[in-house]
């Protein structure tokens, strides 16, 4: 398995339950997929350089993942379609 990273934005107009509920969902969609998760960080509430969909802000969260091709595309997916992740980024580590 190869090692990942995903850094992803949450609005940050959604309240602390259903943050933490979307920090889970993408957890659990790592795991359900064959992959593991192996640090997640927690960055809070930072502002953005520029507008996006007119929020200033947004909740940052990095996890650390391994996992194969079929974890990094259903994570790409699902994460694509779901409103409350802002923007987010999939990078393989060396």
């Amino acid at each position: 398995m190869r090692k990942y990273e995903v850094m992803y934005i949450v609005n940050s107009s959604l309240d602390e339950d259903m943050r933490k509920t979307e920090m889970t969902n993408i957890e659990m969609l790592i795991n359900i997929n064959g992959g593991t998760v192996t640090k997640t960080d927690d960055w809070g509430i930072r502002g953005f350089a520029y507008p996006i969909d007119h929020m200033l802000k947004g909740h940052y969260v990095v996890v650390d993942f391994e996992g194969n091709n079929d974890t990094v595309s259903e994570l790409h997916r699902l994460t694509n379609i779901n409103k409350n992740i802002v923007r987010f980024m999939i990078i393989k580590k060396d």
